[in-house]
């Protein structure tokens, strides 16, 4: 076989996976164009006040879990109570801090309670100001209602990305951004998520907290595809099991 037969042969063969390759990478491309570009304005008008109960996590020493998103749940006093997913915070080495919207203070906080059973954890800390308790949804969420997703930022900035549930409630096998594999009740969505920062706290149209970010599937150059989240029913479940007395957490009776 000569070389100009081989040309005529492999010249096909090779165009073929050009435009195969091309059809993975840039289709997506321009669907993450159009999930980046998605806005529902009815959501976003309202989310100010809730995003004043979205708190950033900043670990002592970097984490590839790096800056952590928090769901405020609860105040006592001047102590609040916040969810967040448990990669954030399982390093009982480090030590943590938070900020909090338009202000460049970081705070320290305590880690108070982290499940055994699911991703989830939760942390505790002292602020004078007036801050929003969040309300968590208390119905379940199904495929195709539409949410919105608050991010703390390294830069102590926040965003707001926008788009539907993709899944109702069921168990995954998923992999933490720190390697460990995850085998629990997700929820998967098209809100965007940065690759660099997989959180971020998830809410529904009536600016109910409906879950919590824990994962983020991308394809091999890096083209965002799903987010994942703990469902709000789960961040309920785990929180009836536990009670915060003066910063101290213990079982109910």
């Amino acid at each position: 076989m000569n070389n100009k037969t081989l040309k005529t042969i492999l010249l096909p063969i090779v165009l073929v996976l050009i435009a195969v390759v091309s059809y993975m990478e840039i289709l997506p491309l321009v669907k993450i164009s159009m999930i980046k570009n998605t806005v529902y304005t009815d959501i976003k008008d309202k989310s100010e006040e809730v995003m004043k109960g979205v708190i950033g996590i900043v670990p002592e020493r970097s984490t590839k879990s790096g800056i952590g998103s928090a769901a405020i749940i609860k105040k006592d006093g001047n102590i609040y109570l916040a969810v967040t997913a448990k990669h954030n915070v399982e390093d009982k080495t480090n030590k943590y801090k938070i900020f909090i919207k338009d202000n460049n203070e970081l705070i320290d906080a305590n880690v108070e309670y982290t499940s055994l059973t699911n991703q989830m954890a939760f942390i505790s800390f002292e602020y004078d100001g007036d801050l929003t308790v969040l309300d968590i949804e208390n119905k379940t969420v199904k495929k195709g209602d539409r949410i919105m997703v608050i991010s703390a930022q390294e830069d102590k900035s926040y965003t707001t990305t926008f788009g539907r549930l993709k899944s109702n409630i069921k168990k995954m096998k998923l992999k933490r951004p720190d390697g460990i594999m995850m085998n629990d009740r997700f929820m998967k969505h098209d809100a965007y998520i940065n690759k660099d920062n997989v959180n971020g706290i998830v809410f529904n149209e009536n600016n109910h907290m409906v879950g919590i970010n824990v994962y983020g599937s991308y394809t091999l150059l890096g083209t965002y595809e799903h987010g994942y989240m703990i469902p709000a029913d789960e961040v309920k479940m785990e929180y009836n099991k536990i009670k915060v007395i003066n910063s101290d957490v213990v079982k109910k009776d």
